[in-house]
């Protein structure tokens, strides 16, 4: 399955890549598809759209909902009468944010490794908690446990396998560094991601969002 796009979270004044989805527990019970909410949809997007969220006072705010092409999609399919923005006191559960350098890419949704990952712990809508996580280390001891226990891929490492995307496919330069080895080839596979702007990528999208309060977004 093809990486997916993420949920997009407005923590703090800056924008951030969800990889939670807060409004499953709420269209599940109800038997809502959330693909039928859109008028297509595209591989890197099977849920059918993306939901924008912010945090305000403590709270988890539903902000807005676009589809695969970033056009508006409408609140009243789902929630009837009741109008952007909405407090998410159905979403009990964990709000996973990745930061930082990419370290090991997967092509599967959300599976790629990123050098940090927040958690915000959510009940009814409030944050009762945050922790921050070093996957750097995760990383480092997860190659550490696959060449104690792997004979195979103890002796591909050191012959640095035959192909490209060999046994250190999916490491990132950054992530090469972390576990102390050298590209394969000469070069990492994947190439290093382009740089990416997440704030000029949403910014068009808040036009189709409300804020609580009525806020206007401001740069940081």
């Amino acid at each position: 399955m093809t990486a997916q796009s993420s949920e997009i979270l407005l923590l703090d004044g800056h924008f951030e890549s969800l990889n939670s989805l807060p409004l499953s527990p709420y269209l599940e019970p109800r038997g809502i598809d959330s693909r039928a909410m859109s008028k297509g949809y595209c591989t890197s997007l099977w849920r059918g759209f993306v939901g924008l969220w912010e945090v305000l006072d403590g709270s988890l705010f539903l902000i807005g909902l676009v589809d695969f092409q970033n056009d508006p999609i409408d609140p009243a399919t789902v929630f009837g009468e009741l109008r952007l923005p909405i407090l998410a006191d159905w979403y009990s559960g964990r709000l996973e944010i990745d930061r930082g350098e990419l370290l090991f890419y997967y092509h599967m949704p959300w599976g790629s490794l990123y050098a940090e990952r927040l958690r915000l712990y959510i009940e009814h809508g409030q944050v009762v908690a945050r922790r921050s996580y070093d996957h750097r280390k995760v990383l480092l001891r997860r190659f550490n446990t696959a060449l104690e226990e792997h004979e195979e891929y103890r002796r591909q490492v050191a012959e640095h396998g035959s192909s490209p995307l060999g046994p250190l496919g999916g490491f990132t330069a950054a992530g090469l560094k972390v576990i102390g080895q050298s590209p394969v080839g000469g070069e990492p596979w994947p190439a290093e991601p382009d740089e990416w702007n997440l704030e000029e990528w949403v910014l068009p999208m808040l036009t189709h969002c409300v804020r609580p309060g009525g806020l206007a977004h401001s740069h940081r």
